[in-house]
């Protein structure tokens, strides 16, 4: 990677170009685990603005700029450990930007005492996952919109 790499906390100036990120990120960046008709069950078009920075409001949100003010990756967590997002911009995939985004978060809780952390991994984000030490403890079907999406509990116990 060449360029230059900023991960920080995000803002609420954020909330826009994470709900755009997230949408390309599930809508291109999945095409080769999630069938066009799951990735629209999925995501059939951009969060409310509302809806969506409540969600945000509610958790630690890292993000990642390779330059001023362009978002390529983001993650959260909510005070319990749960990883709720984690998402790469397609253009920037196969990067290491969600490894990065993961061991500063990982690390982060680390610094606080949170040594446990759990997430509903896709199909697209599992091996991140299980490189960082996460057990797979169930494959699940969720229904939404007529499909079946595939994803994966897992969680971290860290000394």
């Amino acid at each position: 990677m060449t360029a230059h790499i900023n991960i920080r906390h995000g803002t609420h100036g954020d909330t826009l170009p994470i709900r755009r990120l997230f949408w390309r990120a599930v809508r291109l960046g999945t095409r080769a685990h999630y069938t066009f008709a799951e990735r629209l069950a999925w995501c059939p078009g951009q969060p409310s603005i509302p809806a969506f920075r409540d969600r945000l409001q509610a958790q630690t949100v890292l993000v990642v700029e390779k330059r001023p003010h362009t978002l390529t990756g983001f993650i959260t967590s909510d005070p319990d450990g749960y990883i709720d997002l984690a998402f790469i911009d397609p253009d920037h995939q196969g990067q290491g930007i969600g490894s990065m985004l993961l061991d500063t978060l990982l690390a982060e809780a680390r610094l606080v005492g949170q040594t446990e952390h759990n997430t509903h991994a896709s199909k697209a984000a599992v091996g991140l996952f299980l490189s960082r030490g996460f057990t797979l403890i169930e494959r699940e079907f969720v229904p939404r919109r007529g499909q079946k999406l595939e994803r994966y509990l897992m969680e971290r116990h860290a000394p």
